[in-house]
């Protein structure tokens, strides 16, 4: 009995070992099978990270030539303007009107190289506003004349060809015209109706 007894422990004994081994190999299977699959995703995440690398340097390539594709757009403007410099509107509206209170006609024009206000100017208004067609050409400025302190002026249209804008200084425009300020103040009144 002794016998049968040792005997059965050491089948028992042998069949937990043989379990045991059987049991780790497949562990050791399923851990590789894992790291295959790991080693899988880690390559094909590399090689999408490595499109999305070759995509944004193309993105920036093209980004850099448009820039320097604006950069010597804006470095021609000169040759758009004919060499003449640009000027804001918001540097030229509330600018001071002044007429030469010469007769306008077709003959009238003034030097827009003058750099002072001329001895025979007299300040008639201000500029309101600037008048552009639909293709942003400046078609006149919108004039405030007469009245007195705000109370009794009124806005009329002066067209671009009867009008000169003079540089002062580096911040200052004026408007010269040849309209005496009795023409302008018998012109059509331009309030917000008009515009509609």
């Amino acid at each position: 009995m002794k016998l049968f007894t040792t005997s059965a422990l050491a089948l028992i004994a042998a069949t937990g070992i043989a379990f045991a081994d059987n049991h780790a190999e497949a562990e050791m299977d399923e851990a590789g099978t894992h790291m295959e699959q790991a080693a899988d995703q880690t390559g094909a995440a590399m090689e999408d990270a490595g499109d999305a690398t070759a995509a944004a340097a193309d993105n920036a390539m093209d980004a850099t030539a448009d820039a320097a594709d604006d950069a010597a757009d804006m470095a021609n403007m000169g040759d758009v303007n004919d060499g003449h410099p640009l000027i804001r509107t918001r540097d030229i509206t509330d600018s001071v009107i002044y007429t030469t209170d010469e007769a306008n006609d077709e003959g009238w024009e003034l030097d827009s190289n003058m750099t002072e206000v001329g001895e025979d100017w007299n300040e008639i208004g201000e500029i309101e506003d600037i008048v552009l067609d639909m293709n942003g050409q400046v078609k006149g400025i919108v004039a405030e004349v007469g009245g007195f302190l705000d109370i009794g002026d009124k806005h009329v249209m002066i067209p671009m060809e009867n009008v000169t804008l003079t540089r002062l200084d580096n911040d200052t425009y004026v408007a010269v015209t040849g309209y005496n300020e009795e023409e302008l103040e018998a012109m059509e009144s331009v309030d917000e109706g008009f515009w509609d």
